[in-house]
């Protein structure tokens, strides 16, 4: 007998057989498929992205521009954009204009500096790295009570870059990138307020 007759029976004798356990075994599969997913699915029921629903006494929110002291160009508009663009992500918080909100948030840039972060072991004299680091403070205010919920609070981050003949090109460059890793952080330290 020819190998493709061969495959050919085969075949039909496999079909055979999964038709009638098949059948039995796929309906058991997807039975248990759907209670699975059905347990799955209260278990998640309760699970929200970002704020709790009941988080804070307040549900909208200024982010007034950032003062830059610092004199870094450009990062107070970059640092306010991504502030409310990560408070946007959250969806929890809705922007208002400065009347409309219940709390308001001010930032001052404070600090922007460079630092060596490694040297070359041959020449202790040259950079192998450097660390950026932004340093902001923050308040919020809330505008009903009249109060802080906190004022000046520091919030910082450092990255490292190469220290090579682009290290000026390279930190503009990493810049928006420093001021949304402060951006999360302000978000997340509204996020954690007992108010």
């Amino acid at each position: 007998m020819p190998l493709y007759k061969r495959v050919q029976v085969f075949r039909k004798m496999a079909s055979e057989k999964l038709t009638k356990v098949g059948f039995l075994h796929f309906k058991n599969v997807c039975t248990l498929s759907f209670i699975g997913i059905l347990l799955s699915m209260t278990g998640c029921s309760r699970y929200h992205l970002g704020f709790p629903v009941n988080h804070a006494s307040f549900k909208t929110i200024y982010v007034a521009p950032a003062i830059n002291k610092a004199f870094v160009s450009q990062a107070q508009s970059t640092l306010t954009r991504q502030v409310r663009e990560e408070i946007l992500r959250n969806g929890y918080l809705k922007l208002r204009r400065k009347g409309e909100a219940d709390v308001v948030l001010e930032m001052t840039i404070v600090q922007y500096g460079r630092s060596i972060g490694a040297v070359y072991e041959s020449d202790p004299d040259s950079a192998k790295t450097l660390s950026l680091n932004l340093t902001v403070l923050c308040s919020l205010k809330d505008t009903r009570q009249g109060h802080y919920l906190f004022k000046d609070q520091s919030v910082n981050y450092s990255l490292s870059i190469s220290a090579n003949d682009y290290a000026q090109c390279i930190e503009y460059q990493r810049l928006p990138q420093l001021t949304r890793e402060v951006a999360k952080k302000i978000v997340l330290l509204i996020e954690n307020i007992d108010a």
